[in-house]
């Protein structure tokens, strides 16, 4: 069974990154980059010291003249588990991978360091890069994307979009991995079987969170708040895996109403929503009417 996680919202709001406040064009994947120092702990980089303990030196990345900054960043908390934090909100642009000879990744990519040790742990190692297949998963989930979308800081060079730099292929070398290993990783979180357990976030779900969670036949869909008459028509569900959720709003954290599956037929009448800068369609399907990620439809 997937391990569950809990992104932890800490926004880096004194960080130069943060404070211009720039959005990305658009997104088409992710960098995955670990931090090249012997430090595990999220401590060294956040500063939130009731959850991960005092930063002696005060040198966090939440303060003026930092010119790094990512989404999120994978690490040890002041009781030795492997957290979540997210710095930014996604629709940043972040300061992350700098640029190639063909531009920067930067502007179409979600970003996130993982906490580095001496490389040679291998509980560690397996804990972390878990942490990070699962928010490879997420980050997938949210925009449609598939796992040959992440790639390393050093492949990202290599494509041209980023400086040179060699993580996180030098931790995973040492580990006998690769990132095809831990694309692989992710693939199969996004491919795992959603009917039951699992939702479209990869998340299991709360069973009584909600009043009426349960009943799917007296959920109803809530308003959308916004039209555009060139989203209208039929859709084809379009997933890696089975089933996609019809939520009641725009949102993963928005209750099921039920699951489509695979290539199944959705009718939109150009009605939506916005959640972390992904639009949600109002559709119709399967006698039921509610909000499908629009990245994983296909017009017909």
């Amino acid at each position: 069974m997937t391990m569950e996680y809990k992104i932890i919202k800490h926004y880096l709001k004194k960080n130069d990154c943060y404070k211009a406040g720039k959005k990305r064009t658009g997104t088409a994947g992710i960098v995955k980059h670990s931090t090249g120092a012997n430090n595990p702990y999220l401590r060294r980089y956040i500063d939130d010291p009731g959850n991960l303990g005092e930063n002696q030196y005060n040198n966090h990345w939440n303060m003026p003249g930092v010119s790094v900054c990512v989404h999120f960043l994978i690490g040890k908390d002041k009781g030795g588990k492997i957290a979540i934090y997210q710095l930014l909100p996604l629709d940043y642009r972040c300061w992350g991978c700098g640029s190639g000879s063909k531009g920067s990744y930067n502007n179409t990519h979600v970003q996130y360091e993982i906490c580095e040790d001496g490389l040679t742990d291998q509980e560690y190692f397996r804990d972390a890069f878990a942490a990070a297949a699962w928010l490879d998963a997420y980050i997938c989930r949210k925009y449609g994307l598939k796992s040959s979308a992440i790639v390393s800081h050093k492949e990202a060079h290599e494509k041209g979009y980023a400086t040179n730099h060699g993580d996180c292929d030098h931790w995973l070398a040492k580990q006998g991995k690769s990132m095809d290993w831990a694309r692989s990783q992710a693939k199969k979180i996004l491919e795992a079987d959603d009917t039951g357990e699992k939702n479209d976030a990869g998340k299991t779900p709360e069973k009584t969170d909600k009043p009426g969670a349960s009943n799917a036949a007296s959920l109803k869909a809530e308003m959308a708040p916004s039209k555009n008459s060139k989203l209208a028509g039929a859709y084809i569900v379009d997933t890696q895996s089975d089933p996609l959720v019809l939520r009641t709003g725009p949102g993963t954290d928005k209750n099921k109403i039920i699951s489509l599956k695979k290539g199944s037929t959705v009718q939109s009448y150009g009605y939506y929503g916005v959640a972390d800068g992904v639009k949600w369609l109002l559709v119709t399907a399967g006698g039921k009417t509610g909000f499908v990620h629009s990245g994983y439809l296909k017009k017909k």
